[in-house]
């Protein structure tokens, strides 16, 4: 009886979605059939403009005339015949123009600094690149700094180019001094935290934000997240300000939010 019943709502369901697919189907032929006449009405209205136009050629002074259509979305503009959508954009090229090559794993993230002189790349490899860039020179790295582990995150510092913060997918997070060429600071968010997913410095004071996920058991990337924590950090004396930590809600594309 369980089987016969589960087979009738399965059945019903399946009515439902056919009838449901029927009335989608209904109202995309009308659509259709509305397009087609709405093209002819702009065939039509092209013919009398040219007959106009050349009935007119006697006259001292002759008018475009422009007339618009709304199709959908798309804007349809007849300007003296000529029929053009507003969203067909003259083709850009665009070339290359530097290549850095280096890094032996996926780049997780680049900066440019705030001079726009250095270009900080991160790598899955374990290493972050400082690259000098100057359009009228050729490209040369400027830094390779080994952290042993995968590196998820990477900021400057706003105002200048000397500091860059690094974070990595082992707890930490260490500060770059440029022109020393070490790392001036060694900085950990608690075990719970491991993965350093961004850093973001203050534009208008020393302090940086980072976010730093925990390690969860599932199959997929969001399930792996679990928890999350926000750590501000004060930029002269290296400690922690404010720490706040959350439950990451979104745990997949196909899941519940």
């Amino acid at each position: 009886m369980n089987a016969t019943s589960l087979l009738k709502r399965d059945i019903t369901q399946l009515n439902i979605k056919l009838s449901e697919l029927q009335a989608l189907l209904n109202e995309k032929e009308t659509q259709l059939r509305q397009f087609k006449s709405m093209e002819g009405n702009i065939s039509s209205s092209s013919n009398l403009h040219e007959e106009s136009t050349h009935m007119s050629k006697d006259s001292p002074e002759t008018f475009p005339q422009e007339v618009q259509t709304e199709i959908g979305q798309d804007l349809v503009v007849e300007n003296d015949g000529d029929v053009s959508r507003e969203e067909d954009f003259d083709e850009v090229n665009v070339e290359h123009q530097e290549t850095f090559l280096g890094h032996t794993s996926p780049i997780s993230r680049c900066r440019f600094s705030a001079s726009g002189n250095n270009i900080a790349s991160a790598s899955l490899d374990g290493t972050a690149r400082i690259w000098t860039y100057d359009a009228s020179t050729p490209a040369s790295r400027n830094a390779t700094i080994y952290c042993g582990t995968e590196i998820l995150s990477l900021d400057w510092e706003c105002k200048s180019d000397r500091l860059l913060l690094i974070g990595t997918s082992d707890a930490c997070i260490k500060a770059w001094n440029v022109d020393a060429k070490r790392v001036v600071c060694d900085l950990n968010t608690t075990e719970a935290f491991p993965s350093v997913l961004d850093i973001k410095c203050s534009p208008v004071e020393p302090i940086f934000v980072s976010a730093a996920a925990s390690g969860g058991s599932g199959s997929n990337y969001f399930d792996n997240l679990g928890f999350a924590s926000l750590t501000v950090w004060n930029m002269k004396t290296w400690k922690a300000m404010v720490c706040a930590s959350l439950y990451i809600i979104l745990k997949s594309f196909n899941g519940y939010v």
